[in-house]
């Protein structure tokens, strides 16, 4: 088994057809295209993102990428890289190679100047992550919800559907009276001055880019396990006003299209125009976790606190 550092940009057609083949019989469910893992890949900064691939007699039989991104740590910039498709097939997943392909590809992206690796495991990886490979916890993200059609996602409460919408239509309109426009200060922020420009133009680029006066919002609607969700992405001053405004100007222009909103993150407020959902009920854990690759230029306590992150969908590779 051999195992190979390679920028996007080094990556032959043929490879990156090994890579999405891949995907496709690790993830059941679910595609990637060449079209949708360029867009994915090479819209960054650097036009390139980092691939730890997993050979077997040439032929890839398993895969890590990792993506770069530049944030403003306490108001320094500082070189990120999210971790995202961590991925080896059936025959050849032992812990050996995921070992390799864990501990190798780390050495490689800090030789490349990358000092804080994060990503969002699924249960799966989590404790593997965790307990296996040293990463630590920077926090879970919290998912708030507009029911607006509640027996989309709990089929016996269908005929509730018309007192779901009512209350929604009701949250939003009492939403109007948010007017806390306080900004948190995120020690840890993305560097805007191109993360906009490129993080939304990943995998089909459908999004819906709202742009007002004094804020910009980003959402997206898909099919999501079975239910017509608009995934509400990023608000932009992070505000509670700007938030619950986000809010009804998606609804206004798309309720229509939609069963239920969702927004996953961490807000410093709570929200009047989405609930908070109870642990129990979160359609799944949005775990977030972190890996310190250059201790000289960065403090601990900062990064593994979440309530020092600007963080949200956007900073995900799930949409």
């Amino acid at each position: 088994m051999d195992i190979v550092l390679k920028k996007t940009s080094d990556l032959s057609l043929d490879e990156i057809e090994q890579i999405c083949y891949v995907f496709k019989n690790v993830f059941p469910g679910h595609n990637k295209s060449v079209n949708e893992f360029n867009n994915e890949f090479t819209n960054t900064e650097y036009g390139y993102s980092y691939h730890i691939l997993l050979l077997s007699e040439g032929v890839i039989v398993g895969a890590q990428s990792y993506i770069p991104f530049k944030y403003f740590v306490s108001g320094k910039k500082t070189l990120f890289a999210l971790s995202v498709d961590t991925m080896i097939l059936e025959d050849y997943r032992n812990f050996d190679n995921i070992f390799d392909l864990w501990s190798i590809g780390r050495k490689a992206i800090k030789k490349e100047g990358v000092s804080f690796l994060f990503g969002f495991p699924n249960d799966n990886s989590y404790l593997l992550s965790t307990k296996g490979f040293g990463d630590k916890d920077v926090g879970d993200l919290v998912t708030y919800v507009l029911p607006y059609k509640v027996g989309s996602y709990f089929t016996k409460l269908k005929c509730l559907n018309f007192i779901s919408k009512l209350c929604c239509r009701l949250l939003l309109a009492f939403s109007n009276f948010s007017r806390n426009n306080n900004e948190h200060n995120y020690l840890i922020k993305k560097n805007r001055e191109t993360f906009d420009q490129y993080r939304y133009k990943w995998f089909d680029g459908k999004y819906n880019v709202v742009k007002r006066n004094d804020f910009s919002f980003v959402y997206k609607i898909i099919n999501y396990n079975g239910v017509i969700t608009a995934f509400l992405m990023d608000v932009y001053p992070l505000t509670k006003r700007n938030f619950d405004s986000a809010v009804r100007v998606m609804f206004s222009r798309s309720h229509t299209e939609f069963e239920v909103a969702i927004y996953v993150g961490y807000l410093h407020f709570l929200p009047q125009s989405m609930v908070k959902v109870p642990t129990k009920y979160k359609p799944k854990t949005f775990y977030f976790v972190g890996n310190i690759l250059d201790n000289s230029v960065l403090d601990a306590d900062v990064l593994f606190n979440i309530q020092n992150w600007e963080v949200n969908l956007s900073n995900y590779d799930l949409l």
